[in-house]
């Protein structure tokens, strides 16, 4: 019902804040599993910090949401609405579970939107290992470490694909 409500064509800009929120932060994370095979190989790395790992995952998801409300109200300023719903329903989450200030979190999805940026829109034509060295320095935010270089692309393509997919799906909606 939440994933439909994402594809009205005209939504409250609260509303849809909350269903992008639900559908590609809290879902995405806890339901579909979708890191799940990666954290259970890193769990192998000595150094690898779990909880550490869940944050990060949480404050980049978070994060491509915000790179992709970017994208999209330069084109439809009306999804500006969107910013400061989508905002408070990753703080309130912030302040329920995890025991990180409001502040560090700003700065963390400052730094993972700047890094995000780096990712989704440098030209692999001009710097082909970024894919490689951006996910591997990534991961290792967190202690983990993986060498497999289709590990490595792979994870760099699926945020690019949730940039991509978000600002498709943002294309056709009217927020109000």
């Amino acid at each position: 019902m939440v994933f439909a409500k994402l594809f009205k064509k005209k939504l409250e800009a609260k509303d849809y804040a909350g269903a992008l929120f639900q559908v590609f932060v809290i879902d995405k994370l806890e339901k579909t599993k979708y890191y799940e095979d990666y954290v259970e190989r890193w769990r192998n790395s000595p150094e690898f910090n779990e909880s550490k790992c869940a944050y990060v995952l949480y404050v980049y998801e978070v994060s491509v949401v915000l790179l992709a409300l970017v994208a999209v109200a330069k084109k439809m300023p009306e999804f500006d609405k969107v910013f400061p719903h989508f905002r408070e329903q990753a703080l309130e989450a912030v302040r329920k579970g995890l025991n990180v200030p409001e502040v560090t979190f700003d700065q963390d999805v400052s730094e993972a939107v700047r890094n995000l940026t780096t990712l989704i829109f440098t030209d692999p034509s001009k710097n082909f290992a970024l894919s490689f060295e951006w996910t591997s320095k990534w991961i290792a935010s967190f202690g983990a470490k993986d060498n497999n270089p289709i590990d490595l692309w792979t994870m760099a393509h699926l945020w690019k694909n949730s940039f991509n997919q978000l600002c498709r799906m943002f294309d056709e909606v009217k927020v109000i």
